[in-house]
């Protein structure tokens, strides 16, 4: 029996935390198998509902068949692949409001081939459920600035499984929206560094879950690479399995290439039209105010003297929430009576500014900050049963965030705070800014989905 992730059998959004292992799993039809046998009852039964692009009966078939021989070579694939050593981009997190945390020379090391590799694609709505289990992940790295110490995080037996978007470039095709759930049975944590009065420190930290970790506020950093090294991995792989390989006839890969253009451009037109409403909800409130904070530091002003400074950041903005946009095809999973519809956004602008001030001293000036790489994942559901069609936000969070700039005015005789409040300022954008943002964005669009009109968009 296949096994599918428990999300392909319950709505996404029921699903927020890590994979509970011991869900049943269970096989489901392809949507191209329901379009074949249900289409009239589903016409019925549903009259403002009308699935958007039709699949004839004979390019059902051919589907069905051919997602078995698909099924079976990207399985094989997988199995047959060996991580070794790779390089991760650096991560920028926040241990707390008051300081960022950067993880650098990091490298991903994996021998282990993956185990228990089950594949069920469904290409009548381009999608490929996969699990895999892996039976270590070793992440060694530098932490801190200025070489104050390394990090190693060991992830063992660790149970990886979503569904993946597809898209079709030609006569292959590519991964795309990989989203993965990460659920290891161990987690270990060694970090080694050095105190600001040069004291070395080593601790080291076992849990059996990820959340309550030690690894946790950098989980979703470090799993967000994890996903691009595999849709690279998984695209590669795919890339060796044209069209012609999985559907024998010709006819058949014709007709096929045609609906999945047409399905991709269908579902992107619907959810730019959706995002349309959001960018005209926000035309004249895209800046927004963030809070203030206040932080105090000691700094030294002469051989064996501290004086204690206050930094006060005060009315600051962040812009552009009208940025917004679609920066990935749209995937579509069917769970039952209803559709999990998804895709990645990007806020083409992202800055942050403050005010600041120096108490006791006549210094001021102002602090921007610039966001350089974002990436916010958006889900949404379409439900279809009760003999219509109604949307719901299931989740809007951000994924990606990197290549942080920040500019600060001249501190003269403060200029030793220099590299502790970039922290800090990362450390609450990254925080406290980046969290007003996720909530205006998710209010925005829940109320855009109010006004978006379910079976009229997704009929015409």
């Amino acid at each position: 029996m296949s096994l599918y992730p428990p999300w392909r059998q319950a709505n996404t959004c029921d699903n927020k935390g890590l994979l509970n292992t011991s869900a049943e799993y269970c096989s489901m039809p392809s949507l191209a198998v329901l379009l074949l046998v249900a289409s009239t009852a589903l016409s019925d039964a549903l009259p403002m509902f009308h699935w958007p692009i039709q699949i004839d009966e004979t390019l059902a078939i051919s589907l069905t068949e051919g997602e078995m021989m698909f099924a079976s070579l990207v399985r094989a694939s997988l199995r047959a692949n060996t991580s070794e050593e790779t390089t991760l981009e650096d991560i920028l997190f926040s241990a707390d409001e008051r300081t960022s945390v950067r993880l650098y020379n990091l490298h991903l090391i994996s021998k282990t081939s993956l185990k228990m590799v089950e594949v069920v694609p469904d290409l009548s709505l381009l999608n490929l459920a996969i699990s895999f289990r892996v039976g270590q992940l070793d992440i060694r790295g530098d932490c801190g600035d200025h070489d104050r110490g390394n990090i190693s995080v060991t992830l063992k037996d660790t149970l990886v499984s979503g569904i993946i978007g597809l898209t079709l470039d030609g006569d292959t095709f590519q991964a795309l929206n990989v989203e993965l759930l990460y659920d290891p049975q161990e987690v270990a944590v060694k970090v080694f560094y050095k105190r600001a009065e040069g004291e070395m420190i080593s601790e080291e930290f076992l849990s059996d879950s990820v959340i309550g970790s030690l690894a946790q506020p950098f989980f979703s950093d470090l799993t967000y690479q994890f996903d691009k090294l595999f849709e690279r991995k998984l695209t590669a792989i795919l890339a060796e399995l044209p069209i012609n390989s999985i559907l024998a006839d010709p006819e058949a890969v014709t007709s096929f290439k045609g609906y999945a253009e047409e399905l991709s451009e269908t579902l992107n037109n619907v959810a730019d039209s959706l995002l349309d409403i959001v960018r005209a909800d926000m035309k004249n409130n895209g800046h927004i105010l963030v809070e203030d904070f206040h932080q105090d530091y000691d700094q030294h002003v002469g051989e064996g003297v501290k004086m204690r400074v206050g930094f006060q950041a005060e009315r600051g903005w962040f812009e552009s929430l009208t940025s917004i946009q679609r920066n990935t095809d749209v995937t579509v999973v069917r769970n039952q009576s209803s559709f999990t519809v998804s895709f990645k956004l990007i806020l083409r602008t992202m800055d942050v500014g403050y005010e600041v001030r120096f108490q006791g001293s006549s210094l001021e000036g102002q602090v921007k900050g610039h966001v350089g790489v974002n990436t916010f994942s958006f889900k949404t559901t379409l439900d279809i049963g009760g003999g219509g069609c109604v949307t719901s936000l299931c989740e809007l969070r951000l994924g990606q965030f990197g290549d942080v700039r920040v500019e600060l005015f001249e501190l003269g005789e403060l200029e030793g705070l220099s590299s502790r409040i970039i922290s800090r300022i990362i450390g609450q954008l990254k925080g406290s800014v980046l969290h007003d943002v996720e909530l205006k964005l998710t209010n925005s669009v829940a109320a855009a989905l109010d006004l978006f009109h379910c079976a009229q968009n997704w009929s015409r």
